[in-house]
């Protein structure tokens, strides 16, 4: 599992494609706008993820983007 939540100046994230082991990943306030959100390369053994921006409108498109891609959706963890 990898949670990053919190970070106010993170802009990108990278590598986590390689991660072949990660099953569960979450992503939350951090300075990430929701297309750079969806637009992160996730490992292909990914089965939980929950990405978030606090932005109720937002979180509802990105969680439903998710879940047409296959993932289980968590709200905010």
């Amino acid at each position: 599992m990898i949670r990053i939540s919190q970070c106010k100046s993170l802009r990108e994230v990278s590598g986590l494609e390689t991660s072949l082991k990660l099953e569960h990943l979450v992503i939350g306030g951090t300075a990430l706008d929701q297309q750079a959100l969806l637009s992160l390369k996730l490992p292909p053994g990914l089965q939980v993820c929950s990405l978030y921006t606090n932005k109720e409108r937002e979180d509802r498109l990105i969680h439903a983007a998710l879940a047409a891609r296959g993932y289980r959706v968590h709200a905010n963890s």
